[in-house]
């Protein structure tokens, strides 16, 4: 759950331009950054070390991805959250983009039409996905705008006294509640999979799917029964 604390958000943009023109985590200036919601782990729902967006921008709803360029800032969210955006940001720094309206466009798009050539759009590429990752570079590339991944995410720069990664405690979910299916039944079932496809290995990112195979739970984001992991799955090892 994100913090109420009010941020001074003038500020905070002001760093992260100060960051993005210094040429220190890239080769050039950074002309737009964008921050997502998510985490490495594409949760809607994240941990309060992750609530990035939430801290640059005071909005503290699940869904939004936020856009600094090196003149604006805005901030992309579906209806649900219109009237809570429209009073958690500070006007004075941020517009709201109401995604799926009328004239609104999508946040590629928008970059594509207000950005100048040759522009740098940078991301933390650990929150966003292989598809849209290949869809942004795509709708960057034929306006002569460049797409940028920078594994060191600029929010963190600026997050003084930032939480902790969660350990909270993880237990068993009983298989009487789950289900039928006992873990080794479940890898079983992966493995058949990982035949039938001819690969050698599954990652699995997703904290859900991770509590589901190992029948485990977990409290690391309040309100969700899941712990922050991976998983590798093997035909003869799973870590």
């Amino acid at each position: 759950m994100a913090s109420a604390t009010i941020r001074d958000t003038g500020a905070l943009l002001r760093r992260l331009r100060d960051i993005m023109k210094s040429n220190k985590y890239f080769t050039d200036v950074i002309h737009a950054y964008i921050v997502p919601t998510t985490d490495p782990h594409r949760n809607e729902y994240v941990a309060d070390c992750f609530q990035r967006r939430a801290f640059l921008s005071n909005f503290t709803g699940s869904n939004g991805t936020a856009v600094v360029t090196l003149n604006e800032a805005l901030l992309w969210t579906d209806g649900r959250y219109f009237l809570q955006a429209d009073q958690e940001l500070d006007k004075q720094y941020w517009k709201l983009m109401k995604d799926g309206t009328k004239d609104v466009l999508s946040i590629t798009n928008w970059l594509a039409r207000n950005l100048e050539s040759n522009s740098n759009v940078a991301c933390d590429p650990k929150l966003v996905s292989i598809g849209e990752w290949k869809d942004w570079t795509e709708t960057l590339s034929q306006s002569d705008k460049n797409l940028i991944a920078i594994d060191q995410n600029l929010i963190d720069l600026i997050w003084e006294e930032r939480p902790k990664l969660p350990q909270e405690p993880i237990w068993e979910y009983d298989v009487k509640f789950a289900g039928s299916s006992t873990t080794a039944e479940k890898l079983s079932k992966v493995r058949e999979k990982l035949k039938e496809y001819q690969v050698q290995h599954l990652i699995v990112h997703r904290t859900d799917d991770v509590a589901w195979l190992f029948n485990l739970r977990g409290a690391d984001i309040p309100y969700n029964p899941v712990f922050l992991s991976f998983a590798l799955v093997g035909h003869d090892y799973v870590k």
